[in-house]
């Protein structure tokens, strides 16, 4: 959406169709909606439903519009870079992966768990050697 969309949303009569249209935007192009511009423009669309006592409605929009607009960019990045039957395929390859998750990874101990590297015995005390006699004073 180039900035005449965005005045064309925003010059919209329907204070729900303006939340609705407003959230797809935001979400289609992954803005933050909590500062900057978005969140000026958000906090108008608010205050307009609420003088019109239409606040929950045009709340429920904002959401549902944005969610709609975070899926379509989703299609978009995923059409973008495969063909349509290929993303079909794959989204059902990663269900499919993803709830046969194998045991091991779920049961292996975790890495906090395990006995700190400080706690362990240097390689030189390790060695048996140490307890020895130093070679000066051993009989020869």
């Amino acid at each position: 959406m180039t900035k005449d969309e965005l005045k064309k949303i925003l010059a919209e009569k329907d204070v729900v169709k303006k939340a609705y249209l407003f959230g797809f935007y935001v979400g289609l192009y992954g803005h933050i909606d909590w500062s900057g511009w978005v969140a000026e423009i958000k906090e108008a669309i608010f205050r307009e439903a609420e003088e019109r006592r239409m606040y929950e409605d045009v709340k429920e929009a904002y959401i549902r519009g944005k969610q709609d607009g975070r899926e379509r960019r989703e299609e978009f990045l995923q059409k973008g870079l495969m063909k349509e039957r290929e993303v079909e395929v794959r989204r059902k390859k990663i269900k499919k992966i993803s709830s046969e998750a194998p045991l091991t990874d779920i049961l292996s101990t975790p890495k906090i768990l395990e006995q700190p590297k400080i706690s362990k015995l240097p390689a030189v005390l390790k060695d048996v050697n140490f307890l020895r006699l130093p070679r000066v004073i051993r009989r020869r």
